[in-house]
């Protein structure tokens, strides 16, 4: 087989993420209560068991997270702390499971954390999770040739984050994911 799982470990949570991913994918987006709760289950999930969960199983999550994000027009703080929460705890899965994982599904990954900053309400305030903070900045927020702090995870051992300078004036304001 190649893995270095075991077969059954890597089967082992692929019916719970196919449950999960179910009520992601199926979803109300208009209905924020709904919406929240299933994804609270799915962060749940990855939280405890990434680890142990097959590539499949973290390439499917981080499809349905897209998919969710990609239908949602904007999305409240609650839920997008949920989000990231997930997509950082798919990050956070063993070295092992993670070294399986294809590119593309990685790259996807990524775009998801990008995708939900852009979804963000503008000059909020920062979402932040133990490995992922986003924030989605205005225009007027920013001045050309002034950095401004960006947000921090919770879990940064830094004790200042990066800064952002606008070299130009740009039509929308930046998203950001640290």
């Amino acid at each position: 087989f190649g893995s270095p799982l075991p077969f059954p470990l890597l089967l082992k949570w692929s019916a719970d993420v196919n449950e999960k991913v179910s009520l992601l994918d199926e979803v109300d987006t208009s209905n924020e209560t709904a919406t929240n709760l299933a994804v609270e289950s799915i962060q749940e999930l990855v939280k405890d068991n990434a680890a142990e969960m097959a590539a499949k199983d973290l390439g499917n999550i981080a499809g349905s997270v897209d998919s969710l994000v990609e239908k949602m027009e904007s999305v409240d703080d609650s839920t997008a702390e949920g989000l990231a929460g997930t997509m950082g705890g798919l990050a956070s899965a063993s070295e092992e499971v993670f070294q399986s994982i294809d590119d593309a599904t990685k790259a996807k990954m990524v775009e998801n954390v990008a995708k939900l900053a852009s979804k963000l309400s503008e000059d909020s305030e920062p979402i932040t999770t133990s490995s992922i903070a986003l924030k989605k900045y205005s225009n007027a927020s920013l001045e050309v040739g002034k950095a401004v702090s960006l947000p921090k995870p919770s879990g940064s051992s830094s004790s200042s984050g990066s800064k952002l300078k606008m070299k130009n004036s740009a039509k929308t304001g930046p998203s950001v994911a640290v």
